[in-house]
């Protein structure tokens, strides 16, 4: 019998959720089903874990998915085992590889301990490797779809993945039991998937590669079952995820999304579903969000750049389509959202501009720009491309994903585009302190009331406010500025060569620890200084008055606004459980504070601000009781990066 490790590693020193491995047990299992008694199988998630087993019984073989994210700490776990005994195999598998013949040989070539790669869909090919293995080692042949070296050079035959059936019936792992432990396990969020594969072609995306873009159905009887199962034997994680790159492409979708409203209903999660939507169904993706009763809609436009969306392989997703399904959510008073990207092929700084004005005009409640991850075995990351569009990149820590395992230092690296032939470096990061003001003032909803008032009542875009906010002339907010600015450029390495050598020298590990998301760490400072946000709040109240010729002292509902968006930030401690006295206000008050259009006509409203009992208990545990003036910032920042931006604010509430 051989002994086979298979692990989906994730770095376990900082505190976070993540999923059930699915894709290391969707082998386990269909090899389970074909090669019976001849293997056992065990699977793992945390690295710690992994190291104690093979410390204590070595593997014959150790499998690992592979993904931007996991990289080193996969080599370094390859490295371990083969410390132990050169004769246990290893094999990784999943997207973080280039998939031309080239590529592969010089990816196993500069990683010796890697002794083979199953490239795409692993199932067959692992399972076809094992038997190769078990059988005849004189035979340098391998299954397709499989890769190693021999005499130093490639043995490689690529999957026919044409002649793969439209639908594939591989062994469920979640009714095998296999995902037993992880599925109760409150740190693991349940993974489904209904399809695999995606017929669009966006560059930058690992989903757009051609060898996945046949997309293959898989029994919709199992994936009732396997809800179910997951439903009845699972720590009841109030996040379910659905992995298809395209949820809404079939109309058999719709009773998918029945079924799970039908066990929240009865059983009460999970409370939040997370599906990334087909690109051209829109009527069907609407019918999915009503099953679903979605409080919010999400419709990723990337750039409103014509000819960008086309460059970057998304010239056949109808824009047209996407305005539709953004103008049904809004008549149904759901929250839309939205996602940018910074440094595509073809964007210019005017563009990426234009595509953030147009955001708001189209009416998004979150707008998230983001950098280019340069992707291995996209079309974006490849040579042509990087030659084509003159991309050029750096490097830099993934936030979080860091340990020591057997006695060494292990980190993770993103390679993001920062700057094309169309927008220099300094044109790109000339954007960051912006995007984090949309972030902060706009998504968070920090400012959000005074923001949406001026767009709707005065035609004012926020675009136009934050980009005043930049200029600013108050020397606190000035200096503030200039210091995110520093400390957003400082955290690039121009090789990863150097960025390891930075981070592996004794005298500077301790900051791997001290690495922030940059966002939560400038809210952080902000609030480190009550008279930054008052500077901040009083930079958006003036520029709004200035941009209009409208009449302030007879606009009630602006007045109001004023005076309630500043107590949403000041009023009482984010730890404490208060509500302030009853105040009047116009109904209109109550629209621009919650989003709450039944109230709009009426005059004399009753409302109170308050702060509720969960956030409060939920500040007093990360703040250890304390107020966050009071707390060390770095303190104040890990709550924050816990998820404490969505409960700075207080809420409205009408009576």
């Amino acid at each position: 019998m051989i002994s086979i490790y298979l692990a989906d590693l994730i770095y376990d020193s900082t505190e976070t959720n993540h999923v059930v491995p699915l894709n290391v047990a969707c082998l386990a299992a269909y090899a389970k089903k074909k090669l019976n008694d001849d293997v056992n199988i065990k699977l793992f998630k945390y690295p710690l874990e992994l190291e104690k087993e093979i410390n204590l019984n070595p593997p014959d073989m150790l499998g690992l998915s592979n993904y931007s994210w996991n990289e080193r700490l996969n080599h370094h776990f390859c490295e371990i085992v083969k410390g132990k005994d050169k004769q246990i195999i290893t094999i990784l598998g999943g997207p973080n590889i280039r998939l031309d013949e080239i590529s592969i040989e010089k990816y196993l070539k500069n990683n010796e301990y890697i002794d083979y790669y199953i490239v795409g869909e692993g199932e067959i090919p692992f399972v076809e490797l094992i038997k190769k293995l078990q059988s005849d080692l004189n035979d340098i042949s391998l299954p397709p779809g499989c890769a190693k070296l021999h005499n130093n050079k490639l043995i490689y035959t690529p999957t026919n993945t044409r002649k793969q059936p439209k639908e594939y019936d591989y062994e469920s792992p979640y009714l095998t039991g296999i995902l037993d432990p992880f599925i109760k396990d409150k740190k693991c969020t349940p993974l489904f998937e209904s399809n695999r594969g995606c017929p669009f072609s966006c560059t930058y995306c690992a989903w757009g590669v051609s060898q996945l873009s046949r997309v293959r159905k898989k029994s919709l009887d199992i994936i009732f079952e396997e809800m179910d199962y997951v439903r009845k034997h699972s720590a009841g994680q109030q996040s379910w995820i659905f992995a298809d790159a395209n949820f809404g492409m079939f109309d058999r979708d719709i009773d998918i999304a029945k079924h799970i409203n039908r066990i929240r209903k009865e059983y009460g999660f999970p409370t939040d579903v997370t599906l990334w939507d087909s690109k051209n169904t829109t009527s069907r993706n609407i019918k999915i969000s009503e099953v679903l009763e979605d409080k919010s809609g999400y419709i990723a436009i990337q750039s409103t750049d014509l000819s960008v969306l086309k460059k970057s392989g998304r010239g056949n997703i109808k824009f047209d389509g996407l305005k539709q399904r953004l103008l049904d959510y809004k008549g149904k008073s759901k929250e839309t959202q939205t996602d940018i990207l910074i440094g595509l092929a073809g964007e210019t700084s005017k563009s990426h501009m234009k595509t953030l004005y147009d955001s708001f005009d189209l009416g998004f409640d979150m707008i998230q720009p983001y950098n280019i991850r340069l992707l291995p075995g996209t079309d974006y990351e490849s040579e042509e491309q990087r030659r084509l569009y003159k991309i050029k990149t750096k490097f830099r820590l993934i936030f979080g994903s860091y340990g020591i395992y057997n006695n060494k230092l292990v980190f993770e690296i993103e390679e993001s585009v920062r700057s094309t032939k169309d927008m220099s470096e300094n044109e790109l990061e000339s954007f960051k302190i912006l995007h984090w003001l949309i972030y902060f003032c706009w998504n968070i909803g920090i400012f959000k009331p005074l923001l949406k008032y001026a767009n709707i009542e005065l035609n004012i875009n926020p675009m136009d406010v934050l980009l005043h906010v930049l200029e600013t002339k108050k020397n606190k907010l000035r200096e503030l500025f200039s210091s995110m600015k520093n400390e957003s450029t400082s955290e690039w390495f121009g090789t990863k060569k150097d960025l390891i050598a930075y981070y592996e020298d004794a005298r500077n590990r301790n900051k791997l620890k001290e690495f922030k998301k940059l966002n939560a760490w400038w809210i952080a400072k902000l609030y480190s200084d009550n008279d930054l946000l008052n500077i901040l709040y009083d930079d958006i109240v003036l520029c709004i008055e200035n941009h209009s010729v409208k009449k302030y002292s007879n606009d009630v509902v602006w007045d109001e606004l004023k005076n309630i968006n500043s107590k949403l930030l000041s009023f009482g401690d984010l730890s404490k459980s208060e509500q302030s006295p009853i105040i009047s206000v116009h109904g209109k008050t109550i629209y621009y504070l919650n989003g709450d259009s039944r109230y709009v006509d009426k005059l004399n409203m009753k409302i109170y601000i308050n702060r509720d009992n969960e956030s409060a208990q939920w500040w007093d545990y990360y703040l250890d009781g304390e107020s966050y003036s009071d707390v060390p910032i770095n303190q104040f920042l890990s709550a924050l990066e816990k998820g404490g931006s969505s409960r700075l604010l207080n809420s409205v509430v009408v009576q």
